[in-house]
């Protein structure tokens, strides 16, 4: 068990809950911008399969720009979904081991 004082302990929760939060709030980000692009390009009446926009061929269009707009801006939701969040993640563990390991050594030299 680690042993820790109280103030530690909550500097991290409110560390970690902060940390999530800004995560939630750059996806909030990157879905508005996906889909407020998404829905400009289905707004133009352009036929699209099953709305999956990712499948749609852009050259087909004379909306070419909003078409590759709305994939693009998809692509960059999905990848800050899966490398985004897990980046921003793995950089508030290694913050979180920091400060742990600074706490540690504090108490065992006694300071």
């Amino acid at each position: 068990e680690l042993q820790l004082p109280r103030e530690i302990w909550q500097r991290l929760t409110w560390f970690w809950g902060f940390g999530f939060i800004g995560i939630a709030v750059i996806n909030a980000y990157f879905v508005n911008v996906a889909l407020s692009a998404r829905q400009r390009f289905l707004d133009t009446g352009i036929p699209v399969p099953e709305e999956d926009i990712s499948k749609f061929d852009c050259s087909q269009t004379l909306l070419e720009d909003l078409c590759l707009s709305a994939q693009q801006t998809m692509d960059a939701w999905v990848n800050f979904k899966l490398f985004g969040t897990l980046g921003l993640t793995l950089l508030l563990i290694v913050i979180t081991v920091v400060i742990l390991s600074k706490n540690i050594k504090e108490r065992e030299s006694g300071v």
